[in-house]
């Protein structure tokens, strides 16, 4: 399967919603990417706090009966939850190393001990030298490296410096480096947020998924569902068309969170069929 331009650019969220009642018969699994889909990238990425609006859709969908609500992003559950904590839906953290359900119970899928994150802060700071406008964030299972405030030029040569002096590590410990909006990520290579897709599918097959997301760690979540079958139930979000294998795009996180709040009007007023979730 191979990438294309997601062209199906769709006007409105009311769009959205309109493909959704051709298939309302089907209960909703609602799959979500926080950073860059659910709130807008930020500088630094303890800023990036959901709206109000967000907020409140989200506890109404997450009441409702015809859906289960995933939220499913690079950041570790504990931190997610301290921007977003809502009773009732499930948390995929780590790109699904880790993952919370309904009810509060934990899973984690990494076992080996994570002694690479410091050898891969000390190279990064290695690499920094003296120069501002990078920020290194030691995850539970990943590493990132930030540059989204460093000199553009400066950034060049310190990300090739980086890049060039990790590979050993990523050999060694079989891990996989993304890279994504201003930051360089590595996981292990086993891990990603279409395994973790794929576990919640099989959990609710009689739901239809519907994926939106942002980043390129989200291309494995739309490859995973297009995979199923669902070629029309993934959504980049994104200002500009791009090569994704997503089928529909949104422009920004402002247009997922009128959707959202569409989706939970027409949840409440009984639009959607009501199944209760096995």
């Amino acid at each position: 399967m191979s990438q294309r331009l997601a062209n199906q650019p769709l006007q409105s969220a009311q769009q959205l919603w309109a493909q959704l009642v051709i298939q309302a018969e089907e209960p909703l699994l609602l799959l979500l990417d926080y950073d860059g889909t659910l709130v807008p990238i930020q500088d630094k990425p303890d800023l990036a706090r959901p709206s109000a609006p967000l907020y409140e859709s989200l506890i109404t969908l997450s009441k409702q009966q015809n859906l289960i609500i995933a939220i499913v992003s690079g950041r570790d559950i504990r931190e997610l939850k301290s921007f977003l904590a809502i009773e009732g839906i499930y948390y995929v953290g780590g790109h699904g190393a880790e993952m919370e359900d309904l009810h509060g119970n934990r899973y984690n899928f990494v076992n080996q001990r994570i002694e690479w994150i410091e050898s891969l802060a000390e190279i990064a700071c290695q690499c920094i030298g003296s120069h501002e406008g990078f920020l290194l964030e030691r995850k539970k299972t990943s590493f990132a490296f930030h540059y989204r405030l460093a000199c553009p030029s400066i950034a060049s040569v310190v990300l090739e410096q980086y890049r060039k002096k990790i590979q050993r590590i990523l050999e060694i410990e079989k891990l996989e480096m993304v890279e994504g909006k201003k930051v360089i990520e590595v996981r292990p290579a086993y891990i990603n947020k279409g395994t973790a897709v794929l576990q919640l599918m099989d959990r609710y097959s009689q739901h239809r998924p519907l994926y939106m997301g942002d980043d390129k760690t989200d291309e494995d979540a739309f490859k995973a569902i297009a995979g199923y079958g669902f070629t029309s139930s993934t959504v980049l979000i994104s200002e500009n068309p791009k090569p994704s294998y997503a089928f529909y795009r949104m422009r920004n996180s402002q247009e997922v969170v009128q959707f959202l709040q569409i989706l939970s009007m027409r949840c409440s007023d009984g639009s959607i069929q009501s199944a209760v979730p096995p």
